[in-house]
C-alpha cells in the first residue's frame, strides 16, 4: 500500500445568490464525510485548499479514489442547489 499527499483546491459555489448559505453546508459536510479518512489537517479546514493523504496500490487506484472522491462532492453540491469547482495537484515533494 502507498502513500500520496495531494493538494486539492476546491471551490463550492451556490448557484444563486439567495441559496449562498448552502455553500457552508456543503463544504462542512465534505470536510466531516469525504475527508474523514483521508488525513484532513486541522488548518486546512473551512479554507479552499486542502492537503489530503490516500491510501492506494497503484496509480490507477490513486486516480479512481480522486475521481469517486469528485464524484460525491459534486452529487451532495448538486443536492444542495450548489456546484464545485476543483483542481488536484500532486507535488513531488508531498510523496510520502
Amino acid at each position: 500500500m502507498e502513500l500520496t499527499k495531494v493538494k486539492l483546491w476546491l471551490n463550492i459555489q451556490a448557484e444563486s445568490k439567495f441559496i449562498a448559505r448552502n455553500e457552508n453546508t456543503v463544504r462542512r459536510i465534505v470536510e466531516t464525510v469525504y475527508f474523514a479518512d483521508l488525513e484532513l489537517r486541522p488548518e486546512d479546514i473551512g479554507g479552499w485548499e486542502y492537503e489530503l493523504t490516500f491510501r492506494h496500490t497503484n496509480r490507477a487506484d490513486l486516480e479512481d479514489q480522486i475521481t469517486n472522491l469528485l464524484n460525491k462532492i459534486s452529487s451532495s453540491a448538486d443536492s444542495y442547489d450548489c456546484f464545485i469547482e476543483a483542481d488536484v495537484l500532486e507535488p513531488e515533494d508531498l510523496r510520502v
